[in-house]
């Protein structure tokens, strides 16, 4: 397994789909004024929430936001028990914040949170 350097262009955006619905969906924000910060699989369509922008942050990670709500809100893990949940937090200096991209196989990227590997 390739660990991602700097495969990624830090000014542009990218969908990220799964292995399971193909292209067909992307992670995406409920934007319903109640439950800004929840992660859904969407319809892939061209919509702000669809688009995450990769940042290097550090040690070989990254930071995940998206072109709606900008650098201010981060790809997030709650930490509860299970530390499975995704959700959109405020950006801040937290393991569970921070993501590392591996290349598995060819054409096929796992993200894994420094909090999971702690």
């Amino acid at each position: 397994m390739h660990v991602a350097k700097r495969l990624f262009d830090e000014n542009s955006y990218y969908h990220l789909t799964t292995r399971w619905q193909d292209d067909d969906k992307s992670l995406d924000i409920v934007n319903d004024d109640k439950n800004n910060n929840q992660l859904i699989l969407s319809k892939t369509g061209n919509y702000s929430g669809q688009h995450w922008k990769i940042t290097s942050v550090k040690d070989g990670y990254f930071r995940l936001s998206t072109r709606w709500q900008g650098a201010g809100k981060s790809l997030d893990i709650v930490n509860d028990a299970g530390k499975n949940k995704l959700m959109l937090a405020d950006s801040d200096d937290h393991s569970s914040q921070y993501w590392r991209i591996t290349l598995p196989e060819i054409n096929y990227y796992r993200l894994t949170s420094k909090l999971q590997r702690l």
